[in-house]
């Protein structure tokens, strides 16, 4: 992990743990928001004393709307426990009180109603925390969230319940404009924190590239860091930088016979060959990777690999090789519950038989593709699959089929649920696009 990041979980580890203080608002984008969210998850589990509630609905227009969501979530975090003990023969908690559903309240006070319940169920003295972490993933209107924390910030005319000495609250203000902390610097309120960790990827980088040069870290360490680095350089289109680490890192890889390293490293190297030009190369490397992952018997990687090899042989226009690949990367995924790969790949697959002049075998996988998109909700994926398929019916003169297809896609793009059609009913699209037949049927 970077310095900085280990640096802001040390930073909100030490905050759960003092007894000065009892909220912390950290300042964090969408992007920053994003580690944050990892690292509080990370907490729970290093901190085993404590209790860790985390939030992350988003504060969608009004304060009484998002409290309402945020309730329901501690209401349901606090049931499945309350379930297992029961089934342990332990007595049942008291219900959630009556006051986080009292319309006559405040949604702030609905919501430090429940915070006080979740507290009062915590076991232990009050150095065992109940860390509450609302932390939206949006804030589109950021008065409402004032609104909805005003009564859970410390106040000094505000008493305390029994148990709210014990709470400690974790509070997200928006990166970009920071409203929460601006205010609290206003009414210059001496018992919240204020963090502001910089998060952003620049900072991260600079953070990793000073750590991968740090004499006294080890190795193995510097290595990870050099990984994420040459991600990250090639996601910013530094080609060449990201392969020179590449390079040094297939070596050390190799030095220490970690396969399953060295084919992640030479998908790596593939992915900046095809971006730069050559597709050959690209091609040789992904299927020297994948040769190194089968015998690691690493699934994700396999899958990913199988699909990276198959895609360039089909702009290679190496079809059959691109439909066995693709297969193989279909069946993985089937495997692993991948939804959108396994349509990706069926796409693909078909793109290659229609290729090899096989157009009954490629409307069956794009019929295949599409059945997996329902059951996945896939939108993006079924309208470029059913308009393969309406080209195809069309130019057969197959109407009935083509106005199935297209009138699914218009139906998608006016809004309609994406969900699988009905086992049996009658017509064209009772079997889906397809159904009572193919162009050229089942030619080989």
């Amino acid at each position: 992990m970077p310095s900085n990041l280990t640096e802001t979980q040390d930073t909100l580890a030490a905050f759960v743990r003092q007894d000065r203080y009892q909220a912390m608002v950290v300042r964090a984008t969408q992007v920053e928001l994003i580690y944050v969210l990892k690292m509080v998850e990370a907490l729970d589990q290093r901190e085993p004393a404590h209790v860790f509630g985390l939030f992350a609905q988003p504060v969608p227009g009004d304060a009484s709307a998002y409290v309402t969501a945020v309730l329901e979530g501690l209401r349901t975090q606090l049931e499945r426990v309350n379930q297992l003990r029961m089934a342990a023969g332990e007595p049942a908690w008291p219900p959630f009180p009556a006051a986080c559903t009292d319309s006559a309240l405040s949604a702030s006070r609905r919501l430090r109603a429940g915070i006080v319940h979740a507290a009062n169920l915590v076991p232990g003295a009050h150095e065992h925390r109940l860390v509450i972490c609302l932390l939206p993933q949006s804030i589109e209107r950021p008065e409402a969230y004032a609104e909805a924390i005003a009564a859970i910030l410390p106040s000094a005319t505000l008493a305390p319940e029994e148990n709210w000495p014990r709470v400690r609250l974790i509070l997200r203000d928006d990166g970009a404009p920071p409203r929460i902390i601006e205010a609290l610097r206003r009414s210059k309120n001496p018992d919240v924190l204020i963090y502001e960790p910089d998060l952003s990827p620049p900072a991260l980088m600079d953070a990793m590239a000073h750590d991968v040069c740090e004499p006294g870290l080890p190795e193995a360490q510097r290595m990870q860091l050099l990984t994420e680095l040459a991600s990250l350089d090639y996601a910013y289109g530094r080609l060449e930088d990201a392969s020179a680490k590449y390079e040094i890192l297939y070596e050390y890889y190799r030095r220490h016979d970690a396969p399953l390293m060295q084919a992640f490293v030479l998908q790596g190297v593939g992915d900046v060959l095809r971006r730069v030009g050559p597709l050959p190369l690209a091609r040789e490397r992904y299927a020297q990777g994948l040769t190194l992952a089968i015998t690691t018997k690493g699934l994700p990687l396999i899958q990913a690999l199988a699909f990276a090899v198959g895609d360039v042989s089909l702009e290679l226009q190496q079809f059959r090789d691109a439909a066995d690949h693709l297969e193989i990367a279909r069946k993985i995924a089937m495997s692993l519950h991948n939804r959108p790969v396994e349509a990706d790949a069926l796409e693909k697959i078909g793109d290659a038989r229609l290729a090899l002049k096989r157009p009954g075998e490629a409307i069956s996988a794009w019929r295949d593709a599409a059945a997996v998109c329902r059951i996945a909700g896939y939108k993006e994926r079924l309208l470029s699959v059913l308009g393969r398929m309406a080209s195809i019916f069309g130019g057969a003169r197959m109407h009935a089929e083509q106005r199935a297809c297209e009138n699914e896609m218009a139906a998608v793009r006016a809004g309609a649920p994406v969900k699988p059609l009905p086992a049996a009913s009658s017509g064209a699209a009772a079997t889906g696009p397809g159904g009572r037949g193919s162009p050229g049927g089942s030619q080989a």
